[in-house]
């Protein structure tokens, strides 16, 4: 891993008591580094992503209050814990991560299962009353397939997949949208999951969780709490990871580790920016199926 020196020396230029915090070794992307000791990260609070709440109205399909990235609770303000926050933003290798906070007790993999199977067939239900499409395209653009592995499952849609693997009492999400424009009208989610499920696989037997300061001695890649290991040491990624200092609530620590340079190369997320405005431009009853379930699968 590259060790940067100068975020040591910022920081610890910025206590007067510096003297007196203890340094530990911590990881982004493949960058290894020293933080004091008394720190939290921000990442998503795990009733979000279990105990979701319901609006009292839903938004077209949106039935659920969306998580943030956050230092606090999980609430629909935008308040300091959120705000501190809001530089965040884990992509890697092409896919866009949720990290959890830690449940207080071992969650319940099958009913977590259950739920995002809920939601997703509340939001074809949704899709079906809208559309203009024939029965067997929109069947064929909005069927998906569940596949369980030991602490983890997948859905596998027709153009993107998303991961969950549960450890350590955390979630972590990692979702593909693989192409950036619509797939063709012949692709299937069968043909899909061909495709795709060995790269899945190799993800989800190469990710281990980690504890904060605990920097693997192996090759790979840091996300908080995790790690992949044995991976090119050049994937394309914007890992943004963002620390507060529990004694000092008023200091953040933004470390990025991004492939991209500006202005010649644009991160994914400005990408899927342009793509999402696409989106709100041409009207959602103008576009095909697979753009109304790639957006509203998120």
């Amino acid at each position: 891993m590259k060790h940067p020196g100068l975020i040591f020396l910022c920081l610890y230029c910025c206590f007067s008591n510096a003297e007196d915090l203890k340094w530990r070794d911590e990881c982004v992307g493949y960058y290894q580094f020293q933080l004091p000791e008394n720190i939290e990260v921000a990442v998503e609070h795990i009733d979000g992503l279990i105990h979701p709440l319901k609006r009292t109205q839903a938004m077209g399909a949106v039935q659920y209050i969306p998580s943030k990235i956050t230092f606090g609770l999980y609430n629909n303000i935008n308040d300091n814990d959120t705000t501190q926050a809001q530089f965040s933003n884990f992509i890697y290798d092409d896919h866009d991560i949720t990290i959890s906070t830690k449940n207080d007790t071992p969650l319940d993999i099958y009913s977590f299962e259950r739920m995002l199977k809920e939601n997703i067939d509340f939001k074809i239900n949704y899709l079906k009353n809208i559309t203009d499409e024939s029965n067997d395209e929109f069947n064929r653009a909005t069927k998906y397939i569940i596949r369980e592995y030991e602490n983890a499952f997948s859905f596998y849609k027709v153009n993107s997949y998303s991961l969950y693997i549960i450890k350590n009492r955390r979630v972590y999400r990692f979702y593909s949208n693989i192409n950036d424009i619509p797939p063709t009208k012949t692709q299937t989610t069968n043909d899909f999951l061909l495709n795709n499920e060995s790269k899945v696989v190799s993800l989800m037997n190469r990710f281990l969780p980690r504890q904060l300061y605990e920097v693997p001695s192996e090759p790979g890649f840091c996300l908080p709490y995790g790690f992949v290991a044995n991976d090119s040491g050049h994937e394309p990624r914007n890992m943004v990871v963002t620390y507060r200092m529990k004694d000092h609530p008023d200091v953040t620590i933004l470390f990025q580790d991004a492939s991209f340079q500006y202005p010649e190369m644009l991160p994914q997320t400005e990408r899927g920016g342009r793509h999402n405005r696409k989106l709100q431009r041409e009207g959602f009853h103008k576009m095909d199926v697979e753009y109304h379930v790639s957006a509203l699968w998120r």
